[in-house]
């Protein structure tokens, strides 16, 4: 039986991700927060880990994340910066540029 080409894009859109959101984040219970996370082989599954405390996650909750969002869970992604329209706290001050700022003080 012949496939429709449009029928092979549409079940490709469902499975690969759009190449703007290219990230798997997900919640880690055990460090109780959204973590990216990995794959593993495990008895022929492909199952989903947190990439600090390789934790089992349920594969449920895993969702693709772009860059910006990847960012504002506290990870650097070298080559990137929040367009500072988009960016809460903008700038390098307010870390887009992945470079640590001192804290100003006020005396």
């Amino acid at each position: 039986m012949p496939t429709d080409s449009n029928d092979l894009r549409n079940r490709a859109a469902s499975v690969i991700p759009p190449a703007q959101h290219s990230f798997r984040v997900g919640p880690c219970p055990d460090c109780d927060r959204r973590v990216l996370t990995s794959r593993d082989l495990v008895d022929d599954e492909l199952i989903a880990r947190c990439l600090h405390c390789e934790a089992p996650l349920d594969s449920d909750t895993i969702q693709w994340a772009a860059p910006k969002d990847v960012v504002e869970l506290g990870y650097f992604i070298d080559g990137y910066q929040v367009p500072e329209s988009e960016s809460k706290e903008g700038g390098c001050r307010g870390g887009a540029c992945g470079v640590q700022q001192p804290e100003s003080s006020t005396t």
